[in-house]
């Protein structure tokens, strides 16, 4: 089985790189001419369980966090380890050059995972975000059609699903529903799976994987130590929503397997393993880390004065610490529904 991986030296792309190669699959991981290897080396190091680097204190810690939150687990995945280790290879390309994306198609793949994206939440950010997002996926989804490539995961996001504003809960099925709980991110990865679909229609066969705020072990920033951090940093605010999460380990474990069912192809699939309260989830952070937790919930006149007050900021040029938008976004009570 040979793969090529997109988002190779990522959070979730490096989880994507040791699985497959745990399979025993053999990988070309893409990444830019200026990327440093450090996240990839610090997920090869969770895999290996080597207990004697530094990091062994946090993936402890993120471990007892996955057992405490075990009782509000929808579902796991167990992983499987081949005898035989695939073979790495890093292959150097932009992904915004459509001449260097189709020289990497130009090689013969089993599979082909889209794991890169940019993400942030900040509004100066937005429109280039949506922008760079759609294009990098239509990028690799021409490239493989002109290459006759024949299979691509695409890691997309319960973002893309939408937030309606009215309270429901949230499954696969859903059309997209334009609400103000809606970020700028939520529009790329909307307007990112449609990129998808249209290779679909070409002749590509395509998996889309949504999955929920993505938690576990990486170096460097992500969205599991930005939730961790939330909780043991000193914010003194909760907020007043509920979102989906997934372990980074189990959302690949679980997307590798569907990839290796011909009847997952040609649809997308929840990966939401935690319908977890943003109280509940960082109060039991700050539990296993032994902080004290956050303690103002943002509600009410607190939320209108917060809020406020960020958007002021944000008119003046000044980057608050958390944007409007992401603000409204999880003040919103969104329960993804497994179907």
């Amino acid at each position: 089985m040979k793969v090529l991986i997109t988002g190779s030296t990522g959070f979730i792309g490096s989880h994507f790189i040791e699985q497959c190669l745990n399979k025993g699959w053999d990988v070309d991981a893409v990444k830019r001419n200026n990327s440093n290897l450090d996240i990839y080396e610090s997920v090869k190091r969770f895999y290996k369980q080597d207990s004697s680097h530094p990091s062994s204190n946090e993936i402890n810690q993120l471990q007892f966090l996955k057992e405490a939150l075990s009782e509000r687990a929808e579902w796991s995945c167990s992983k499987i380890h081949s005898e035989e280790r695939g073979s790495l290879k890093w292959l150097t390309a932009s992904l915004d050059d459509i001449d260097e994306v189709i020289s990497l198609m130009q090689n013969s793949y089993d599979l082909i995972i889209h794991a890169a994206a940019k993400i942030s939440f900040k509004k100066k950010d937005g429109p280039q975000m949506i922008e760079d997002n759609i294009h990098l996926t239509r990028n690799i989804i021409n490239a493989a059609i002109k290459e006759d490539q024949k299979k691509i995961i695409h890691v997309s996001s319960i973002a893309a699903l939408g937030r309606p504003s009215e309270d429901r809960p949230i499954r696969i099925t859903d059309d997209w529903e334009e609400s103000p709980y809606n970020t700028d991110y939520a529009k790329s990865k909307f307007h990112s799976e449609m990129e998808a679909w249209r290779g679909k229609e070409e002749g590509l066969n395509v998996l889309i994987v949504n999955p929920g705020i993505v938690l576990g072990y990486a170096e460097g920033p992500n969205s599991s130590r930005q939730v961790v951090e939330a909780a043991t940093k000193g914010n003194p605010f909760i907020p007043a929503g509920s979102n989906g999460f997934v372990f980074v380990e189990d959302l690949v474990c679980r997307t590798l397997d569907l990839s290796e069912n011909e009847s997952s192809w040609n649809q997308r699939h929840l990966m939401v393993s935690h319908n977890l309260d943003y109280e509940y989830l960082l109060k039991t952070i700050a539990k296993i880390y032994n902080t004290a937790p956050p303690k103002w919930k943002l509600a009410g006149r607190l939320f209108k004065l917060i809020l406020a007050t960020v958007r002021l900021l944000e008119k003046l040029g000044i980057q608050p610490n958390i944007s409007s938008e992401l603000l409204i976004s999880t003040s919103k009570k969104s329960i993804y529904e497994n179907t």
